[in-house]
């Protein structure tokens, strides 16, 4: 599946490269086994391709400016379709996020010479034999390696509207658990109250009426949060045009759903609410 940003005036091809879990994980049990476990949370619905917005492709593609960059998404659930894209002559440079899953699919992307721009949670010697990747420890090191990158605004989600999503909210970074298994780091770090805001506004356009959020059990304990402590955590958003009452809901004066003023951060809770109606599923 492919899609582009509008209007598209740059001259560089920026295509973010979503490995699809059809192919990652091939088969119904993964997704039999989380309808099983959503089918009675308000709003769930289970995406084709990924469970939630990639967190990184709305980060990227705000960082690279129209003026010189054309963005497209690319989910890859066909490797030969992938291929394909790779080696157009319009020479196009791919964004990676790359797991241990997902490894395999990456480096076979690597293979005929695509120009690849390639981040996540794997060692970097495992893109070594390939001089055509660039392997960037962090989102923030984009502007030492891509030319005309900007710092990083606004999440961009365009390449998403129009499609029935899960949109991703991230209140810390870091993690205080010291799995040994898992690579994510130790730091933890509060993400502004002004930045969840404007993440807010970045998703008022989307189709959804569900927002995954994640974060940590020190940021509850720091907050004085008395919600369960799991690890994941879900905020069921109310369509705008629906008649029922919701306190996850928040009206402007006009009646309709506000975006900026939809966020609330007090004791490690957030509520969200789409404004634009959408469609029961």
């Amino acid at each position: 599946m492919t899609r582009r940003a509008q209007p598209a005036h740059g001259t560089t091809i920026a295509v973010m490269c979503q490995f699809s879990d059809l192919l990652l994980t091939p088969g119904d049990t993964m997704r039999d086994y989380y309808r099983r476990s959503y089918a009675r949370m308000r709003g769930y619905e289970l995406p084709t391709h990924f469970m939630e917005i990639p967190y990184w492709i709305p980060i990227v593609t705000s960082m690279l400016p129209e003026r010189r960059y054309r963005h497209e998404l690319l989910v890859v659930d066909d490797m030969e379709v992938a291929l394909r894209r790779a080696a157009v002559p319009d020479d196009p440079v791919v964004f990676l996020s790359v797991m241990d899953a997902s490894l395999p699919y990456a480096l076979e992307l690597a293979k005929p010479g695509a120009r690849i721009v390639a981040g996540g949670y794997v060692e970097p010697c495992e893109f070594a034999p390939y001089p055509n990747v660039t392997y960037v420890d962090g989102i923030h090191r984009l502007r030492e390696v891509v030319p005309g990158t900007s710092p990083a605004s606004a999440l961009d989600y365009r390449l998403f509207t129009g499609m029935r999503c899960i949109p991703r909210f991230s209140l810390s970074t870091g993690c205080s658990l010291r799995c040994t298994f898992c690579t994510v780091p130790t730091k933890l770090v509060l993400t502004p109250r002004e930045r969840i805001a404007a993440e807010v506004d970045a998703i008022a356009e989307l189709d959804f009426r569900l927002v995954s959020w994640t974060t940590s059990r020190s940021v509850r304990r720091r907050t004085g949060s008395t919600r369960p402590r799991s690890r994941s955590e879900s905020a069921v958003s109310t369509p705008a045009s629906s008649g029922s009452s919701s306190r996850h809901r928040h009206r402007s004066r006009d009646g309709e759903a506000s975006s900026s003023a939809a966020a609330t951060w007090a004791c490690g809770t957030l509520s969200l609410a789409s404004s634009r109606p959408t469609t029961p599923s």
